[in-house]
């Protein structure tokens, strides 16, 4: 095994899927093991006891899980999303309403970052807790709802925020310029 770094063990059947995985994870420093059954891979969980084992690839759970295993991506002090009135720049953690500074809480900006990021996807609640929270698992939801309201009463007309019935959120239209009275 490479020095401190933690075993991965990659169980795959897919040839081309379980090489680009390795390689990735390899990557990031990481010591992978890559077998192709059940067998195989029961074989080297007995001779080496990795610390993480990825069966069936999910590609959102490993990108889940190596977001959180590695340093925080630092955005760009100068990053900025725009929509309509609304503008959030990543390194100040500013928001703004046209010229009003909004404060928001950590996982409030982070929950409205996430989604003006990702401007005409819609977004599961279990996808918004995995990318903002970090849960990695289906649980409790209710605190994005409770956290999309907290958006919403906080940014009033100028929330972006659109609920997709049955799936998660969205980011709407941008709203025309209110006319000059």
């Amino acid at each position: 095994m490479a020095s401190g770094a933690q075993t991965v063990l990659v169980v795959e059947d897919e040839a081309s899927i379980a090489s680009f995985v390795s390689l990735y994870l390899k990557n990031a420093g990481y010591d992978v093991r890559a077998v192709t059954t059940g067998n195989a891979a029961l074989a080297q969980v007995a001779a080496e006891q990795p610390a993480l084992i990825i069966l069936d690839l999910i590609v959102a759970r490993v990108k889940s899980v190596l977001r959180r295993s590695a340093p925080e991506r630092r955005r760009d002090v100068e990053e900025e999303l725009h929509h309509g009135d609304l503008s959030i720049n990543a390194g100040r953690r500013e928001v703004k309403v046209g010229d009003e500074e909004i404060q928001l809480a950590p996982k409030e900006f982070d929950l409205l970052w996430e989604l003006l990021d990702h401007k005409g996807l819609v977004l599961t609640r279990d996808q918004l807790l995995e990318r903002v929270w970090g849960y990695t698992f289906a649980g409790d939801t209710r605190t994005v709802d409770v956290h999309v309201r907290q958006l919403r009463r906080k940014l009033g007309d100028a929330s972006p925020i659109v609920t997709v019935w049955g799936v998660g959120y969205k980011v709407g239209p941008e709203r025309a310029p209110a006319p000059a009275a």
